[in-house]
């Protein structure tokens, strides 16, 4: 058979014989009119064959369809029949097999039926024959067993409305009131004995009690029994005593209440503990936690319910610490968790502890009351300055007999409030001793500079107090939130060296206006020498700050008086050079302007022997004057060179102090040098 025309490939063979798609296309346009000849000669040649075939083929179909319709209905009636057989024999099976499970459904019944039947019987007959342990774990498995099939047949098409099934229901709650008492006699019977000699070996038969417990799915019921019976009864006996004192139980006492209950429990728990986790695994207790530590919360609540309650913070927190501490140690014995204590905590009305606290607090720093652990019986005094009040009250904050670490966030609050509040009437104070002169201000600031120390350790106490000393994150906010804080301070402290520099400026350069006049005087028309020292006035400008220097640092520790007394000389080195440096301009200016003055009214010839005098008549230095290495003759010089004299000396006093002058004052002193010797 000839391979078909494969256009591809052809086209393939010829491009690679580097023919063009236009020869290509050439060439198969020629081969297509070849084979359309070819063809057309076929038919010619060959035309008597096709139209005899064509002629012979008539009627075929008729022909063919007469032979073979008999044999199709024949086949078609057989595949009908066999069809019909077929359908009748398999619904035939279908009934046989709906009929055989119905028998399986009914046997499975039955099992399940005689099975619960036999799980009763057994389970009555172990009851019956002991009431010793063993024997009842058994009769609990069974009845285990009897409530599992007596569930699943009740679930079950059929069994549910049955009468054996409902007889069946009422004999096993029969046999679990049974089982429970017998359970609970046994369980009761086995826990005094442990009780009272309490051992590994009086604690293995509790044990099986439990496990026979768990067999019968009660085991809720076995530790509320062992609640009643082992932990509650030596509770009541230790807490009797005090049961109706509430409020008044003092913290030693209870204390003392504690220690008894906790040495009850280590003397109970771990035996009980290891016998179960040896003879019961697996199972779902948690004697721990739910017996003795829940037990022994809850009979402390009802025992003594006011304890909560802080209706007197002192005995409040004494028993509060007493009551954490004895809760860490049991946690301890028992390896119970934070978590595990947490309803106990949140008992205890700390929000209400904490709003007694803060109003003791808040009155003592604003002088209305008496902080917590102040002596009622003290005399009376006058009301400490705002920095010792809020000292005081940081202290109370941080002190061990107030401080509970869950209010440790709310106490930092509290004490940025003190901060605060000790900051605006600090700086009322300051107003208020502004015009008391410099040691009033000075004990001011040792104040703010004391309440500062002591704010800067309140970090450390709030970190060691809630327990997180280690954590840097907690260390970087707090003192972030403190600085921000002591801004209010910071900036007091700094202004309160100042207020002392101006007041002691105030009263040095009050008289310096009349001693310049009175230099003036001193050599206009007086026939005086020329001066050669500085006036006498000129000594007593720092004389105050020297007085106040000592005073500070016989008041006050070195670092801090060195400190201020350092804030202070800068402040009054600062402002007397000023007001010296105003004063003695003022003073040239006004010599300057009566020369000035005297030359007009003299005429020409005065003129031309001074005539820059006439440029500037306010000048400090007239121009031509320089009096360096020279006496002056005239009173004028002698009055600039005196100016001169008490500048000198007051910058040689300045710089003995350290400090340095103000930028008019040293501006002075270049533009006056021509005036020296």
């Amino acid at each position: 058979m000839t391979q078909p025309f494969d256009v591809d490939s052809y086209a393939a063979a010829r491009h690679s014989q580097s023919k063009t798609l236009s020869d290509v296309h050439s060439e198969l346009a020629h081969q297509q009119k070849q084979n359309q000849q070819e063809l057309h000669q076929l038919i010619s040649s060959r035309y008597k064959d096709f139209l005899n075939l064509s002629t012979q083929l008539t009627g075929i179909d008729t022909t063919i369809a007469q032979e073979t319709q008999p044999e199709l209905q024949q086949i078609t009636q057989a595949i009908h029949h066999t069809h019909s057989d077929l359908s009748r024999r398999l619904a035939l099976i279908d009934r046989k097999l709906a009929y055989r499970a119905r028998i399986r459904e009914k046997r499975a019944h039955l099992r399940m039926l005689l099975d619960i039947a036999q799980l009763i019987r057994r389970a009555k007959g172990a009851m019956q024959e002991s009431n010793e342990v063993d024997a009842l774990e058994r009769a609990a498995a069974d009845h285990a067993q009897i409530r599992y099939y007596v569930a699943k047949a009740s679930d079950t098409p059929g069994l549910a409305q049955h009468a054996f099934l409902e007889d069946a229901r009422r004999q096993s709650a029969e046999i679990a009131a049974r089982l429970m008492a017998a359970l609970g006699t046994c369980l009761e019977l086995r826990v005094r004995a442990y009780a009272a000699r309490p051992s590994a070996a009086e604690a293995a038969p509790v044990a099986h009690c439990l496990r026979a417990f768990a067999t019968a799915d009660a085991g809720a019921e076995a530790e509320a029994l062992l609640r009643a019976h082992l932990v509650r009864p030596p509770l009541q006996q230790i807490m009797g005593a005090v049961r109706a004192k509430g409020l008044s139980v003092d913290p030693a006492e209870f204390r003392a209440l504690l220690r008894q209950a906790l040495v009850c429990a280590r003397h109970r728990g771990p035996p009980l503990l290891g016998a179960v986790a040896e003879h019961v695994p697996g199972t779902t207790y948690d004697l721990a936690l739910r017996v003795f530590w829940q037990e022994t919360a809850a009979e402390i609540i009802r025992a003594l319910p006011l304890v909560f309650v802080p209706g007197s913070p002192d005995l409040f927190h004494g028993n509060y610490t007493a009551a954490m501490a004895f809760a860490a140690a049991f946690a301890r014995l028992f390896g119970l968790g934070l978590d595990d204590l947490a309803d106990f905590a949140r008992k205890w009305q700390l929000s209400a502890y904490f709003s007694l606290r803060r109003r003791q607090i808040i009155d003592a720093v604003e002088g209305q009351g008496e902080g917590p652990g102040a002596d009622p019986a003290a005399p009376e005094s006058d009301p400490p300055d705002p920095a010792v009040r809020a000292i005081g009250a940081l202290r109370q904050c941080w002190d061990a007999r107030v401080v509970l670490p869950p209010l440790g966030s709310r106490f930092w609050h509290l004490s940025l409030q003190v901060l605060q509040w000790a900051a605006a009437a600090l700086a009322l104070s300051a107003e208020r001793l502004g015009r008391s002169g410099p040691s009033a201000l000075l004990q001011l600031a040792h104040s703010v500079h004391e309440l500062m120390q002591h704010a800067r350790t309140l970090p450390a106490m709030a970190l060691e107090t809630t327990g997180a000393a280690a954590d840097c994150g907690s260390a970087s906010v707090l003192g972030a939130a403190l600085a921000h804080a002591l801004q209010p301070l910071d900036a007091l402290a700094e202004s309160i060296p100042a207020r002392v520099a101006a007041d002691i400026v105030a009263r040095a350069c009050a008289p310096l206006a009349t001693q310049l006049r009175r230099t003036v005087s001193l050599f206009r028309h007086t026939g005086r020498p020329p001066p050669t020292a500085a006036s006498a006035y000129v000594a007593q400008l720092f004389s105050e700050l020297a007085t106040v220097e000592a005073a500070a640092r016989e008041a006050y520790d070195g670092g801090f008086a060195d400190e201020l007394c350092l804030r202070v000389r800068r402040g009054v080195c600062h402002g007397v050079s000023a007001a010296v440096a105003a004063a003695a301009a003022d003073a040239l200016a006004a010599v300057s302007k009566t020369e000035a003055s005297l030359l007009r009214l003299r005429g020409s010839a005065a003129r031309s022997a001074r005539p820059a005098a006439l440029a500037a008549d306010d000048a400090l230095v007239p121009a031509g004057v320089d009096l360096r290495g020279s006496v002056p003759g005239s009173d004028n010089d002698k009055i600039r060179r005196q100016v001169w004299l008490d500048i000198a000396e007051t910058a040689r006093l300045i710089s003995a102090l350290g400090a340095q002058p103000h930028a008019e004052f040293s501006s002075l002193l270049r533009a006056i040098a021509p005036l020296g010797t």
